[in-house]
């Protein structure tokens, strides 16, 4: 089976402890970022392409701790270019985010790499399991999946630096939400000095997909938060009134 992530718009309401295995710098990360194509900042939140990702098959055994040390973590393609929904819309993320998408036969896996210069800052107002209704006032990370691609229905995860998170569904181009919604996930997050880290696994039985097809085409949307920023930012651009 092959997935091909391409992302979507609508999103109602995603460390290893030395960083070993990243090549380059967080700061390295997004000068590349700022330095390509400059001059197309700001993008048009509304007109921006959207972009395309591929899971990568692994065969590997994947231990869901918090920890990107798997070496088939760094066979899967990096997705680094996340672009401000407020509070500056379409400019570059003011920090940092790296994503990558892992499968095999058992689990979808996504890692997330949440950088940040000031981890000591980070905004965290609980560490139980069910996230309250809103999580503006607090860094997090958050995957939402449309595994049909119908832009209508969706599953959503939102977590933050110390693994308390919130699952949901949506229906109805979004504007129905269901967050009783309860499904087996592993998800495990890690803090250090150059931020934290959260690694998942979604087992295929949470998620419904048809399984028949040669090529699976999803639709995928991820978002970081920075709460001391006011900093929403999406891989799929997002217009402000987007945010949840």
């Amino acid at each position: 089976m092959q997935i091909r992530l391409q992302s979507v718009s609508p999103f109602s309401v995603v460390v290893a402890l030395a960083l070993l295995y990243i090549p380059v710098s967080a700061n390295a990360i997004q000068n590349q970022v700022l330095t390509q194509q400059q001059n197309e900042w700001p993008i048009d939140l509304e007109m921006a392409a959207r972009p395309v990702a591929e899971a990568t098959s692994t065969s590997g055994e994947i231990s869901i701790d918090g920890v990107l040390d798997e070496a088939e973590w760094n066979s899967a393609n990096p997705i680094t270019r996340f672009v401000q929904s407020q509070p500056d819309a379409g400019y570059p993320a003011t920090e940092p985010t790296i994503v990558r998408v892992l499968y095999d036969d058992r689990n979808l896996y996504i890692g997330a790499i949440c950088y940040d210069s000031e981890i000591e800052n980070r905004t965290v107002t609980t560490l139980e399991y069910g996230l309250p209704p809103s999580t503006r006032d607090m860094d997090v990370f958050a995957v939402t999946l449309d595994p049909f691609l119908d832009r209508r229905n969706s599953f959503i995860w939102l977590m933050n630096p110390y693994g308390a998170y919130r699952d949901g569904q949506t229906f109805n181009d979004s504007r129905q939400a269901d967050y009783a919604f309860r499904a087996p996930v592993e998800i495990k997050t890690t803090i250090a000095d150059s931020g934290w880290t959260v690694e998942m696994a979604i087992p295929w039985k949470t998620l419904r997909f048809n399984p028949s097809r040669d090529g699976e085409r999803w639709g995928m949307n991820l978002l970081r938060r920075v709460r001391r920023k006011n900093d929403d930012s999406y891989w799929a651009p997002v217009d402000s009134r987007g945010n949840g």
